[in-house]
């Protein structure tokens, strides 16, 4: 049977991603308003909390104070990253030792060393070949959001917000929004003044559609952008262009699945 992950909501109410289909145990994440609580059979439960999220050391950097962790792929392969793994930094080892020890194989042991870009160890959430981009950035991208806001992270009590949260998430997982190569002086121009008037995604993919400001707004004030940068002196600007762009690149760009999360 394929490995696969379920979020669900328990018998608490809470928030649970699970994964299933494994030979060897496998460990499960509770979502609660304090952190990620990782668990598996016979081990400790280990509280990772929202405030260290994403902050990892890479091995070639200068040794930080301060390391936390992150939800990652478990290995890297010829053909790309693959699985998923909680990346643990230096500052949780000796806490997640047990459930690292509970989880590994041999043979994922070998993979998570294979992708080893940061420092720490890899607790394997789903060690499969498969490449789980869309199940992987879904994950990371709710992480992200959870470690931003404390009133969205209070939300994690909430029964019935997480049951909604639980099936939009099972239904909608999404990757990361990849947009075009932009080429040429003047896209680039139109890229840096949407950035410039505020035009970008902090997550990567719009998190409430309804927040989002008019295609005529969003084009009047790329446009202002652009005739105050003294570098387009004398170069004119094509009204489409910047439609195209505001469109492709901001507005018309799916949402993450999270409204359940993050609306009114």
């Amino acid at each position: 049977m394929a490995m696969k992950l379920t979020v669900c909501v328990d018998a608490n109410g809470t928030l649970r991603i699970v994964p299933h289909g494994g030979w060897h145990p496998l460990p499960s994440l509770n979502l609660i308003p304090v952190g990620a609580v990782v668990s598996a059979a016979g081990c400790a439960p280990v509280t990772l909390p929202w405030d260290a999220y994403g902050e990892l050391e890479l091995l070639m950097d200068v040794p930080r104070s301060r390391d936390g962790w992150a939800v990652s792929a478990f290995a890297s392969t010829r053909n790309g990253p693959t699985g998923i793994a909680i990346r643990i930094g230096r500052t949780f080892e000796p806490q997640t030792r047990p459930l690292l020890k509970a989880t590994s194989s041999r043979l994922r042991r070998l993979k998570g060393w294979s992708a080893a870009m940061y420092t720490g160890k890899a607790i394997p959430l789903l060690p499969t070949v498969r490449a789980v981009t869309a199940e992987r950035d879904t994950i990371n991208a709710l992480c992200r959001v959870l470690k931003h806001s404390s009133t969205w992270r209070d939300r994690l009590n909430d029964r019935d917000r997480m049951s909604r949260l639980a099936g939009d998430v099972t239904s909608g997982r999404i990757g990361n929004h990849r947009g075009g190569g932009h080429f040429g002086r003047h896209a680039t121009d139109i890229q840096v003044a949407m950035q410039a008037a505020g035009l970008i995604h902090p997550f990567g993919r719009p998190l409430d559609p309804s927040q989002l400001p008019s295609l005529e707004a969003a084009v009047d004030a790329v446009a202002t952008k652009l005739e105050s940068n003294p570098y387009r002196q004398g170069r004119a600007t094509d009204r489409a262009d910047i439609e195209r762009a505001v469109r492709r690149d901001f507005l018309d760009i799916a949402p993450w699945p999270f409204q359940a999360l993050v609306g009114g």
